[in-house]
């Protein structure tokens, strides 16, 4: 379960952030967040982020500099944005499958 806490962390710069701790796994709330970040908060592999923000229907909206190939950045509202109209909430998956059929009672979840 996800907590949110404005407690200090330690830095060179001594800056107190918020930070949110999901599963022994800490990202920083701050206004922009990188591919790396964006998949460790997602539990996803960082080529899944790539490959939602190269596609061409509805990308998710990473920004980068002109001329630049790397340094990806997305702020916090866009992603929390592309989120919420890309994603579902659990139960209505959840309770719309049926679990164990077709699968040869493997009970795995299909994929959209």
């Amino acid at each position: 379960m996800a907590h949110i806490t404005n407690e200090p962390i330690e830095r060179s710069y001594n800056a107190a952030l918020a930070t949110v701790c999901v599963d022994s796994v800490e990202v920083r709330v701050v206004e922009y967040y990188s591919m790396l970040e964006v998949a460790k908060m997602l539990h996803v592999h960082h080529s899944r982020v790539k490959e939602w923000a190269t596609r061409t229907d509805d990308p998710l909206p990473f920004r980068i500099f002109p001329g630049m190939r790397r340094g990806a950045f997305i702020s916090r509202e866009d992603l929390y944005a592309w989120l919420s109209e890309n994603t579902v909430l659990f139960s209505e998956q959840y309770n719309s499958l049926s679990y164990g059929q077709g699968d040869g009672g493997r009970g795995e979840v299909p994929r959209p």
